[in-house]
């Protein structure tokens, strides 16, 4: 039987990482099969079977997730009352004359959403809602506006 070094399993973890990658699989994917993989070869089978069962329950079973569906409400209702829109055009006249005013404004409103409701999960689902598709109808690249929200996310987890 051949014994590996736990620092060569790693090294052969990250190369089918990044090979299952370039095969074009889903990143989560790729990172969960690879850590099963490496946790069997360590510790054994049943362990990393139990792992991974209890890890699946544990994540998808926090309180703090209950809160995204109804903040993704909140945002579909915003967006089609036709609140975003208004809103939107009234920034667009004041900070519109500067270059990217539009998407300072909505990266800070979303980072004090975020540190107003305690989530940045939260506060990026219903920006993303209510900001992205208003950036892009005014002219802002699709891009440019996701990275501006999820920067906010990261604001409101600091804030």
């Amino acid at each position: 039987m051949l014994v590996m070094d736990p620092t060569m399993i790693g090294g052969i973890g990250i190369i089918l990482l990044l090979v299952m990658m370039a095969m074009g699989f889903h990143i989560a994917v790729c990172m969960g099969v690879v850590g099963i993989i490496g946790f069997t070869v360590l510790v054994g089978f049943k362990a990393a079977l139990y792992l991974a069962a209890t890890q699946a329950f544990t994540v998808c079973s926090n309180y703090s997730y209950v809160v995204i569906p109804l903040f993704m409400l909140m945002g579909l209702l915003i967006y089609n009352s036709g609140l975003a829109k208004d809103t939107y055009d009234v920034m667009k006249r004041w900070v519109g004359r500067m270059h990217g005013g539009l998407m300072i404004s909505t990266t800070l409103a979303a980072a004090v959403f975020g540190a107003a409701n305690g989530s940045s999960l939260a506060s990026c689902v219903t920006f993303t809602k209510i900001g992205v598709p208003e950036m892009i109808r005014l002219g802002y690249h699709r891009g440019l506006a996701c990275g501006s929200i999820a920067a906010a996310g990261t604001l409101s987890a600091i804030i």
